[in-house]
């Protein structure tokens, strides 16, 4: 785990277990194989999962294992940057995203949250440091 104190909240930065890696991406593999995603029209933006089910619930419902990780590592993260959170702590929303070459991720915000985060499974050689 590292932290990278750079904004008003800082960054946490983790690697995910290869157990739970190999899990998490063969999870991803079949959904979006079930899915049928690489026959849908992308027209320039990432396929996701956040318009498939309305209920927008990717990880709590596929991945019960990776949620538990998530949460232990949020907690971890409040802890060692001195927050405190006030009431229950919730994902309120989780998607599974595919980016097809020439496509990009569309803008968007993530209203009542303080921790929003990012997991990277598969990435192109020499996309950076990810």
């Amino acid at each position: 785990m590292e932290i990278i104190d750079c904004y008003s909240i800082p960054i946490l930065k983790l690697t995910l277990p290869e157990d739970l890696f190999k899990q998490t991406l063969e999870r991803a593999e079949i959904y979006i194989r079930h899915n049928d995603w690489f026959t849908k029209r992308h027209y320039g933006n990432s396929i996701n999962s956040f318009y498939d089910d309305g209920r927008h619930c990717y990880v709590e419902e596929n991945d019960k294992e990776l949620l538990d990780f998530i949460d232990k590592n949020m907690s971890k993260f409040v802890e060692i940057t001195n927050h405190s959170l006030k009431g229950t702590k919730r994902i309120y929303n989780s998607w599974l995203n595919l980016n097809m070459p020439d496509t990009q991720h569309p803008l968007h915000q993530h209203f009542n949250s303080f921790v929003s985060g990012v997991i990277w499974l598969r990435t192109p050689e020499n996309s950076g440091d990810f």
